[in-house]
Formats: structure tokens, sequence, C-alpha cells
């Protein structure tokens, strides 16, 4: 396993570290993900890759991410 900070994380991603908690909270609020010290575990990986598919389909819809 691989551990990487959020700054880290958000210059990977081309995003602002605030953007990388907000999403982690969402998706946590979700019940697709625990977050808790340091370690984030993925509670429901078939609903982390539907939202993943049904947000690549709204880009492609409206041209602009979600």
């Amino acid at each position: 396993m691989r551990r990487i900070g959020v700054v880290v994380a958000a210059a990977l991603l081309g995003v602002a570290p605030e953007t990388i908690a907000r999403s982690l909270t969402r998706l946590a609020a979700e019940g697709l993900i625990r977050v808790s010290s340091r370690e984030i575990t993925i509670l429901d990986d078939e609903g982390l890759i539907s939202r993943a598919d049904g947000q690549k389909s709204a880009q492609g819809m409206a041209g602009m991410p979600v």
C-alpha cells in the first residue's frame, strides 16, 4: 500500500487540496468510503465505480466536469 498526502494527491490530479477534502467528505457521506485518521477504506467498490461511470457520462453529455 502506498501512502500519499492530500497535497500530493491534489497536485497529481491538478486540483486544489480543498477539492480533495470536499470530495472525500462527500464520498464518505454517501457511504462509499470511510476516512479515519490517515486512511481511506473503500466500503462500496461497485458504488464508486457506478458513480465514476455516471460522472463520465455526464461530462460527455454536457461537455463540462461534474
